[in-house]
């Protein structure tokens, strides 16, 4: 059995229900299917009834992915691989942003604590540096109506104890590898408590708090850096801050704000 199998949680609804695999294709596709009841393991046989907050982990995943597809690389029982079910009908698309900002918020509140000050960051939008290397990466697949989100499929994805990583993948890291030897299983209590802390600010309205602690925690707010745009343009530029949905604005050194969406934009 894994050691992540069992979880001791005082959350209302987060966690409380749980699907634990040693190997699946993608926590995010198990729970869809779950979700939609099409899976070999479902709940209740019905689709539309999962538990909001139920969690689907994996010791490992076979089709692991990041944003835009990206693969997601991990080592079998050293890192967590997990997924929640997530209902925010309170939320209109246009507010889905800050959804994203409560999943980064609960996921920094866990890790900062284990380093100094100044050394964990959330990059824009959603992956957790330490240091300056990407230890996790957060990707959230939300199903829309006109009016609503309806459901959430938030999946993350954090070294814990791999401390060795593909050539290919020079700029990441895990949090044993900057010295911090958590537990896979503390790490995840911690982590379902304070995602159902910021998901509860969230669903209480407090845009402006998630806001400025987002920015409080964001990397390279506010400091001048060289910048390359996705058309090839170099210029230097800096973080001053976002729009309502989630679109980076930035004031470039020569004059003048411009407006960069998800990979439009990467610092030099």
């Amino acid at each position: 059995m894994s050691d992540i199998a069992v979880l001791n949680l005082q959350t209302m609804f987060v966690g409380r229900h749980s699907f634990c695999y040693e190997v699946i294709d993608s926590t995010n596709l198990e729970l869809r299917r779950l979700a939609e009841g099409k899976s070999s393991v479902a709940a209740d046989g019905q689709a539309g009834h999962l538990p909001e907050g139920t969690v689907v982990i994996a010791d490992f995943q076979t089709r692991g992915r990041g944003q835009q597809q990206a693969a997601w690389h991990s080592e079998a029982g050293k890192n967590l691989l997990l997924s929640v079910l997530l209902r925010p009908r309170f939320l209109k698309p246009l507010q889905q942003f800050a959804l994203n900002e409560a999943v980064s918020l609960a996921l920094h509140d866990v890790v900062s604590p284990e380093f100094e000050e100044g050394e964990v960051h959330i990059k824009w939008p959603n992956d957790l540096l330490i240091r300056g290397r990407k230890a996790a990466g957060i990707l959230i697949e939300n199903s829309l109506s006109a009016n609503e989100i309806r459901s959430s499929l938030t999946g993350l994805g954090l070294n814990v104890q791999q401390t060795n990583f593909p050539p290919e993948l020079p700029r990441a890291t895990s949090l044993w590898r900057e010295g911090a030897k958590v537990s896979r299983k503390a790490l995840l209590e911690r982590f379902l408590t304070a995602l159902e802390q910021r998901y509860l600010q969230l669903r209480r309205g407090d845009f402006a708090g998630l806001r400025k602690d987002y920015l409080r925690a964001l990397f390279r707010y506010e400091e001048w850096a060289s910048c390359k745009s996705k058309d090839g343009r170099i210029f230097r530029a800096r973080i001053l801050g976002l729009e309502p949905a989630g679109r980076l604005l930035m004031e470039r050194e020569e004059g003048g704000v411009e407006a960069f969406g998800f990979k439009e934009v990467e610092f030099l």
